[in-house]
């Protein structure tokens, strides 16, 4: 194993970044699963009005009316948890990150409060763009910041050649350049 960067971003995540990686996730995953049990719901209403009469109908709408409202409210409620968790992190309004790449794996360095950690490319299993920021998400749902920026266009193109040479199966859902 080569350990040379190939390479390197450094930048900060402020709370709205943050947010809006904590909702990205949400809506992917979350809010797919509930309009599934939301059709599934008003499937079985209908069936309870056609088979039992309304009487019985009445609780499958109540339940409806349950799941409906817990759908509209769990944004707000991600929202409000994620704000929390990233003041508590970051009390200056900001985390400042460098990540660096070689052949293998991505280092990310914490500057804001010292940490590091490392993760190999063959276990990136996503990679999107929240307010600017690619986010490299591990099998294990672990956000890993880069900021693509300040990379050139062909260094962007190569780092993504690279992620998929590690991980063919991986997902690249960013917003298209003409």
């Amino acid at each position: 194993m080569d350990d040379k960067v190939m390479y390197e971003t450094s930048g900060a995540i402020d709370e709205d970044t943050s947010v809006a990686l904590s909702m990205r996730s949400l809506w992917k995953r979350g809010r797919l699963q509930a309009a599934y049990v939301l059709c599934g719901l008003m499937l079985l209403l209908a069936l309870c009005l056609v088979w039992f009469g309304a009487e019985n109908a009445v609780l499958c709408l109540v339940l409806w009316l349950v799941i409906t409202a817990v759908e509209i409210y769990m944004p707000f409620r991600v929202k409000k948890q994620s704000r929390i968790r990233f003041q508590e992190a970051a009390p200056g309004g900001r985390i400042e990150y460098t990540s660096s790449f070689t052949d293998e794996k991505l280092m990310l360095v914490n500057h804001t409060n010292g940490a590091s950690g490392e993760l190999p490319l063959a276990n990136v299993r996503k990679v999107f763009d929240a307010n600017g920021v690619w986010a490299l998400v591990s099998k294990g749902n672990m956000y890993y910041p880069v900021f693509a920026g300040e990379l050139s266009e062909t260094d962007r193109e190569s780092l993504l050649a690279l992620l998929k040479q590690n991980n063919p199966k991986i997902k690249i859902q960013l917003p298209k350049v003409k």
